[in-house]
């Protein structure tokens, strides 16, 4: 295909807003506006602003609409149809300035309509007829957003050949993967019914579904891109991008995504015991060391894990960490986690929970996987205090922690000392905590009755157990 530019304009009201920037050709200039906040006088300025002066060989307008019109912006006087497009000064303006854009001195300069009800009505033959007369420029209405219904004479590898019309602005196989994508999005939706939500972040909503199909219980967690920029929307996708490349049975499971209407659905594995946050708060006294090592061992298992595919999860906290009614620990929520090129990568963002995030971050230094070696120090002190390390005015770049009162093994304050210390170089690795300073605190809970070590055991091959034979497994 010719590599002439282009220009594509995009209203998010549009089903497929939030997909169809990645079939668009790497020449084409695109302009993907929120419906609901902008006019059009403001449309034209974002045009102006990506072209920067520059004219460009055709221009196509996608919208949401109807046989009879289509949704400009959220401004009811703001649409075309036949009414505006012969009466409405606001209207006929618009598409007057925006043609200005096209460079004239080109045959085929033309405006198109794509993925347009109004093709082949008579409305539609209306609406083209006068927009031809006003604009002085080819104008088409097609009906679907390849432009099957208009052909174009396009060079497609030094050779010219008759296109659909949206092949000039689209690549059509990427095109068409994402329109099956789309249709199979919904009918694997249909397969689940809606219980209810069962939390909120800064970017979506995790919502709990029922298979009815077999009754199994997994989380949707529906994230509306429409209404993120383009910093959060890559902030969303990346928590897919890591759920994918993970495997590990104190990790959340990752088993699906696609995207409907604008809304980003993350199809992933639901822990039924809540999440470490809530678990603390409603303890009334103090939690047995024995215990708090066997869930701080879990966690510490799965931050590992991260961190030898090269991945900080920058959002360590308790309320990211979830519990199965079978006391496993499964670690969730990377939205905002970075993965490395390289094992002596640095990340430079601030980004994470004030509570937990590491006194290098709080000083905006650059940092890496010790910071998340901080947050677990912060949250193995929160399983042994009842409370937070570092609150109000104590501030996590002080590195300063009232010392824990309770009854707990000098091995146990001494890791907790360790993985919050200031100078991230003498925090301990994940690698050490795990098959080191964790089996060493074991050791004291070697004399205890064999009847609770038989608990534990059954518990830990309940652990392996899942992670051999999920029942959700197949659904990946």
């Amino acid at each position: 295909m010719n590599t002439a530019r282009r220009l594509v304009i995009l209203s998010s009201k549009h089903k497929l807003s939030s997909q169809l920037p990645q079939a668009v050709r790497s020449s084409i200039s695109l302009v993907l506006y929120h419906y609901e906040s902008k006019l059009l006088d403001d449309l034209i300025g974002m045009v102006t602003t990506e072209l920067n002066g520059t004219k460009v060989e055709s221009i196509a307008f996608i919208a949401d609409g109807t046989e009879s019109e289509m949704y400009l912006t959220a401004n009811r006087n703001e649409v075309l149809s036949v009414e505006t497009v012969f009466g409405h000064s606001t209207t006929r303006d618009f598409f007057c300035t925006l043609v200005d854009n096209l460079d004239r001195r080109v045959d085929g300069a033309r405006l198109d309509f794509l993925a347009c009800e109004m093709a082949q009505k008579e409305v539609g033959k209306l609406i083209i007829q006068e927009l031809r007369r006003l604009t002085k420029c080819h104008v088409e209405l097609s009906k679907d957003m390849l432009g099957s219904d208009t052909a174009v004479v396009a060079m497609v590898q030094g050779v010219e050949k008759v296109v659909p019309v949206g092949s000039l602005y689209f690549i059509p196989q990427k095109l068409q993967d994402m329109m099956y994508g789309y249709i199979d999005s919904h009918r694997h939706l249909l397969e689940y019914e809606k219980i209810r939500k069962v939390g909120s972040g800064a970017f979506g909503t995790a919502v709990l579904y029922r298979n009815k199909n077999d009754d199994s219980l997994v989380i949707w967690k529906e994230i509306n891109m429409l209404d993120l920029n383009s910093w959060e929307r890559q902030l969303s996708l990346n928590e897919v991008k890591v759920l994918s490349v993970l495997n590990h049975p104190n990790i959340i499971c990752y088993f699906d995504s696609f995207e409907k209407d604008g809304i980003l659905m993350i199809k992933m594995e639901y822990a039924d015991g809540g999440n470490l946050a809530q678990y603390l708060s409603s303890q009334k006294t103090r939690i047995e060391e024995r215990e708090i090592v066997f869930l701080f061992h879990q966690i510490v298992s799965a931050i590992h894990h991260l961190h030898e595919h090269n991945i900080l999860h920058r959002d360590i906290k308790t309320s990211n960490i979830f519990l199965t009614k079978d006391g496993l620990v499964k670690v969730g929520d990377f939205g905002i986690s970075k993965m490395l090129t390289t094992r002596k990568g640095k990340a430079y963002t601030l980004l994470g929970t004030p509570y937990y995030i590491s006194p290098e971050m709080c000083q905006g230094k650059p940092y890496n996987e010790k910071s998340d070696i901080w947050a677990l120090g912060c949250i193995l002190y929160e399983m042994a205090c009842l409370h937070k390390a570092f609150e109000g005015s104590n501030l996590p770049a002080l590195g300063q922690f009232a010392p824990i009162r309770e009854a707990y093994s000098n091995s146990f304050n001494q890791l907790v000392k360790d993985l919050l210390q200031k100078d991230p170089e003498h925090r301990p690795t994940a690698k050490v905590v795990l098959h080191y300073r964790l089996p060493e605190l074991n050791k004291q809970f070697e004399s205890i009755e064999d009847e609770d070590d038989e608990d534990t055991e059954m518990i830990v091959e309940k652990q392996r157990q899942t992670n051999i034979r999920n029942p959700l497994r197949h659904h990946r």
